[in-house]
């Protein structure tokens, strides 16, 4: 019997080795996970307004990729768009239910990335194909 071997975009991630996974987008205000919205069975007309309060007073992703590399990680993956279909960066007019069209005002993917290439950590994201809006 053989072992199996992964492909090699696979094995190139997998010999990354320590990472991080960040979930994080408007579900983050309610403090109760990214699957909320779904699990009690939010209005989504409400829940969309949350976009309003997302205004990240305290966000620097200059601090999170310069926390993961103090603590010896090679790359961070970012959730730029979950399940609820609040995008982190800018979604160039397919919708205005993004970061830059939120309270904060900007795409956090940009930040994001210029952050990751500064400190070469490189910066990977989960990108949903689901969506309950």
């Amino acid at each position: 019997m053989s072992i199996p071997t992964p492909i090699k975009r696979i094995s190139d991630f997998e010999s990354l080795g320590f990472g991080m996974f960040i979930h994080f987008g408007l579900y983050s205000l309610l403090g109760k996970g990214e699957w909320v919205m779904y699990r009690e069975n939010l209005d989504k007309t409400e829940y969309r307004k949350l976009a309003e309060k997302f205004s990240l007073e305290k966000f620097d992703a200059r601090e999170w990729v310069r926390t993961a590399k103090r603590a010896g990680m090679k790359y961070i993956v970012l959730t730029s768009r979950h399940h609820e279909g609040f995008s982190l960066y800018d979604t160039k007019g397919l919708n205005d239910y993004d970061a830059p069209h939120s309270a904060y005002g900007k795409d956090i993917i940009r930040e994001f990335v210029d952050a990751c290439n500064e400190e070469g950590i490189l910066p990977f994201f989960y990108h949903t194909t689901l969506d309950w809006d």
